[in-house]
């Protein structure tokens, strides 16, 4: 602090401010502080966090649903579904969305496990080719 002192002394000693004058000596300092901010604005970047919504699916717990598992069993391996539609009881929705805050793209996955009587016929959306013969002897 004690450079930047002296720094803008001799500065204003160089521009030869009489000492009375405190009018020239304010808009000078706003000069400088406004010009210093502009310069140090420019090295520093914003912090942008990962957004994260929905449910986790990852492909280890789609490998565990498997055809005739009760609702209960999938919650408990997959969660709670994000959305369980009033008008299709038999059809649970599990939507992931991760957007990194320093991507201007997100990654999306979205699985859907259909019910008949309570249990698991089949599961469709982002699933790879293990889980759809998991269940097939």
């Amino acid at each position: 602090m004690a450079a930047l002192s002296v720094n803008t002394a001799s500065l204003i000693h160089s521009l030869k401010i009489p000492k009375g004058d405190s009018k020239a000596m304010s808009r000078l300092l706003t000069t400088l502080t406004i010009l210093v901010a502009t310069l140090l604005g420019g090295c520093i970047t914003t912090y942008r966090m990962d957004i994260a919504q929905g449910n986790i699916i990852t492909q280890d717990a789609l490998n565990q649903v498997r055809p005739g598992m009760t609702r209960s069993q999938v919650r408990f391996i997959l969660g709670t579904p994000m959305v369980a539609d009033s008008f299709h009881a038999d059809r649970w929705d599990y939507y992931y969305s991760l957007h990194k805050g320093t991507e201007s793209t997100s990654q999306t996955r979205h699985v859907t496990v259909l019910f008949k009587n309570d249990l698991v016929t089949s599961v469709e959306g982002d699933v790879s080719a293990d889980t759809q013969s998991a269940g097939k002897p």
